[in-house]
């Protein structure tokens, strides 16, 4: 079968990988990634691993690359928020071999992997009980949300489409929205994410800045200034030691032996959970809300142990209790969603959401 190219953009890092389609699924013959703040040229780096792909009898024409941003209306190029560099379809055919190129948003090309994930294979997906410890199973064709925090916070809506028989994304800043603060601990984050984060006190404060890695740091440096939470002095010192980047892994590993981190990620998880219920609320996505992301894997024992599911379900009227009850909530393992995704669309779906090499 023809290789695919797919190329994931993400704030910390860049995975361009060749896949070619077998048996309805996408295999991966060739995979590199970069780090994401080294990026100078996006068109100079793909042509780069073309010609290693090629060296590997792998020429790929086709290309899908989903990218943390919002994209120009005709889809020809991304404004990159989190990264020092734009992309541009014209610029990729300019300096590469390619003959047809695809940009979506980062979690529409997600969205457009998740249907190859299995509810039975925990490699790909684990599903997180219900208070009462029952699993609701998700209703055909019924409406999907993605949520994601990972180096930012994503959003996507999937909607089920007869006349081509598949779900199809929705393309989403909802990671930019308000962030919701309903009590006294969030208020105190809130306070300090609109005083020390905002570019401008006087603007909301989005929910990215607290449901993501760095909003993870955020928190933590919140409660810190508070100065109301206990907190281990060497682990503190430990911390100041790291960049940014590597803060909230650290802020995580110390999860169980400090008391400030616990008390941070404790409150993560309850921001990353009423962020998930607000998207479950707006959209009735009873097809399943799925955790995609870096984060959501790498803390799934903490979101195992039942706060996030206690918060998402929890709601003042009873009926509302009801109707997140019969929703069900997977967290993605399977990272490489996206890159099944966007050798998706470069197989199938270039017509729709591609420009083709004049």
């Amino acid at each position: 079968m023809e290789p695919l190219l797919a190329g994931d953009v993400g704030g910390t890092h860049i995975t361009l990988a060749i896949l070619h389609e077998e048996n309805g699924r996408y295999r991966k013959d060739l995979a590199r990634t970069y780090p994401s703040p080294e990026l100078q040229s996006f068109s100079e780096l793909t042509s780069e691993f073309l010609a290693q792909a090629q060296n590997a009898g792998l020429t790929p024409r086709r290309a899908c690359f989903g990218v943390p941003a919002p994209l120009d209306a005709d889809r020809s190029a991304a404004r990159l928020t989190n990264l020092r560099c734009d992309l541009s379809v014209w610029e990729l055919f300019r300096d590469t071999s390619l003959t047809a190129i695809a940009f979506l948003n980062d979690f529409e090309a997600i969205g457009f992997g998740v249907d190859f994930l299995d509810v039975g294979n925990r490699l790909q997906l684990v599903q997180l009980p219900q208070p009462d410890g029952s699993l609701p199973a998700a209703q055909p064709k019924a409406v999907k949300g993605i949520l994601g925090a990972g180096t930012g916070l994503g959003m996507s809506i999937l909607v089920y489409q007869e006349s081509k028989q598949t779900y199809v994304p929705l393309p989403s800043e909802g990671g930019h929205v308000d962030f919701p603060a309903q009590d006294e601990d969030a208020i105190l984050v809130l306070e300090y994410l609109r005083e020390r984060v905002n570019n401008s006190p006087e603007n909301p404060v989005e929910c990215e800045y607290a449901v993501s890695g760095p909003g993870l740091h955020n928190i933590y440096a919140a409660l810190e200034s508070s100065m109301k939470f206990d907190h281990r002095p060497e682990v503190r010192k430990k911390l100041e030691s790291l960049s940014d980047l590597d803060r909230p892994a650290a802020i995580h590993a110390y999860y169980r032996q400090d008391p400030l981190c616990n008390k941070a990620v404790g409150l993560f998880v309850r921001f990353y959970a009423r962020t998930a219920k607000n998207l479950a609320l707006m959209t009735l996505p009873y097809g399943g809300v799925y955790l995609a992301g870096g984060i959501a894997p790498k803390i799934l024992d903490i979101l195992q142990e039942g706060t996030f599911m206690e918060e998402f379900g929890r709601m003042d009227r009873p009926a509302y209790c009801r109707i997140l009850a019969r929703i069900p909530v997977y967290v993605v393992m399977d990272y490489h969603v996206s890159l099944y995704g966007m050798a998706r669309v470069a197989a199938h779906f270039m017509k729709e959401f591609g420009h083709f090499k004049a």
